[in-house]
C-alpha cells in the first residue's frame, strides 16, 4: 500500500486573550444551548443554522483570516479559496467527551478558545496504521485537518470546563482570490 502525507495545519491567533473572556460569556449567555444528541456536552450543533451565535462575533473573522493564510499556504496547489458549511462550539465539562468520528466535509477545524491545563488535547487515528495521535495543541490556536481523519475529543478528567469552537470548510478551485460563506450575516 502506498501512503499519502496529510495535511495538518495550525496557527496561533495572535489577539486570543483579548476577546477570550467576551467570546466565553456570549457562549454561556447564549439562549440556545442543548446538549448535543447522545454527547451530553453542551453545544449548539443542532440548533438551526439562522439562530444568532452572538460568539461568532469575536471569531469569525479571525478564523476565516486564519483560513484564508492556509490558502494561501498551499502555493501552486489545486485548492484557491474556500466556504466555511458550520460553526459550533462544544463545552466539555468533567467526564465529558466526544466519541471518535468524522465529518461530511472536505476539512474540519477546531478553535481552541479555552483549554485550561489538563484538558485533553484532540486526538486522531492515522487511517492507514490505525496508530492514535495527539493534535499538538494549546489555547489560542486553530487547526484544520482532512475531514476523513477519524477523530475524538477525550474525557475531561478535571473539573474545569474545555471550549471549542468547531467548523466545517471546503475548499474549491477558481481563479477567484480567498472568499467565503459568512453565517449570521
Amino acid at each position: 500500500m502506498m501512503k499519502i502525507e496529510c495535511p495538518i495545519f495550525k496557527r496561533k491567533i495572535k489577539d486570543h486573550s483579548e476577546f477570550k473572556d467576551s467570546a466565553l460569556i456570549a457562549i454561556n449567555n447564549q439562549k440556545a444551548r442543548i446538549r448535543a444528541n447522545d454527547l451530553d456536552i453542551m453545544s449548539d450543533y443542532d440548533i438551526d443554522r439562522d439562530v444568532p451565535r452572538p460568539y461568532l462575533d469575536f471569531v469569525e473573522d479571525r478564523i476565516y483570516d486564519t483560513l484564508t493564510e492556509f490558502t494561501r499556504e498551499m502555493k501552486g496547489a489545486f485548492f484557491q479559496g474556500f466556504e466555511v458549511r458550520t460553526f459550533f462550539y462544544q463545552q466539555y465539562t468533567k467526564d465529558q467527551y466526544h466519541s471518535w468520528h468524522c465529518h461530511d466535509c472536505q476539512f474540519s477545524g477546531v478553535y481552541y478558545l479555552d483549554m485550561p491545563s489538563g484538558t485533553p488535547k484532540t486526538e486522531y487515528r492515522d487511517p492507514f496504521t490505525d496508530d492514535v495521535h495527539e493534535l499538538d495543541v494549546e489555547e489560542g490556536d486553530v487547526v484544520a485537518f482532512p475531514s476523513f481523519l477519524i477523530h475524538r475529543a477525550p474525557p475531561n478528567m478535571i473539573d474545569i470546563p474545555k471550549t471549542i469552537i468547531s467548523f466545517n470548510f471546503n475548499f474549491w478551485n477558481k481563479d477567484q482570490p480567498c472568499q467565503y460563506t459568512r453565517l449570521n450575516s
